[in-house]
């Protein structure tokens, strides 16, 4: 399944890292451009009950659709502030 996690924070970092594991295509979009820039330079790093890193697509708000390639995700996850 094609997931789009807005906010790839705590919440929607996780949520998308795990998505991935299991092996969904998964974009991370987040307004942060050094948050973007490490994902996509060191991947994901989860720590927790297991620690792990994933390469996980990650992009902008101004760069998610040419991320997107035109194909639209089945599902959308919005972790952001309220």
């Amino acid at each position: 399944m094609r997931f789009l996690v807005i906010g790839a924070g705590a919440i929607g970092g996780s949520a998308g890292a795990y998505l991935a594991r299991a092996g969904h295509d998964v974009l991370l979009v987040d307004a942060e451009e050094a948050h973007v820039r490490r994902i996509r330079q060191a991947g994901l790093r989860m720590e927790g009950r297991e620690d792990f890193t994933i390469a996980v697509p990650a992009a902008t708000p101004a760069d998610m659709a040419s991320a997107l390639g035109g194909v639209p995700p089945e599902a959308v996850i919005l972790a952001v502030k309220s």
